[in-house]
């Protein structure tokens, strides 16, 4: 009885998120196909310039194709961040608006009058 109401409860969710997962999971899809694709096209022309350029070195090609993916990799991930960089911008704002408060308090005035801390042990 009760796994029936939950099954009646959730069957409205699972609707929406069943749709919702196989888009995102698409996408997914599509974009790993694309950069692996494109890490594919990348060690072929390496392959070709290899075979047309004896003189070129195969650390040497490895080294650069390994900079470049990793260059697009690290702007990939950038790019996610960025909502992240306005989110980050709008705290330390704030943050600076608390420390430019004017304290009401006057450290000073304590030790000008002679007044000692408490022994608190």
């Amino acid at each position: 009885m009760i796994v029936a109401k939950y099954r009646e409860f959730m069957e409205p969710v699972n609707a929406i998120t069943l749709t919702q997962n196989i888009k995102i999971g698409f996408g997914f899809g599509v974009s790993q196909f694309t950069m692996f694709g494109c890490f594919a096209g990348m060690f072929y022309g390496a392959g070709l310039l290899l075979e047309a350029y004896w003189s070129m070195q195969m650390e040497d090609v490895m080294a650069a194709l390994f900079a470049i993916m990793f260059a697009a990799s690290q702007a990939g991930n950038a790019a996610g961040f960025g909502p992240d960089i306005g989110k980050a911008t709008v705290a330390a704002q704030r943050v600076f608006k608390i420390i430019d408060f004017p304290s009401q308090i006057d450290a000073r005035a304590s030790v000008e009058k002679g007044l000692k801390v408490p022994e608190t042990f």
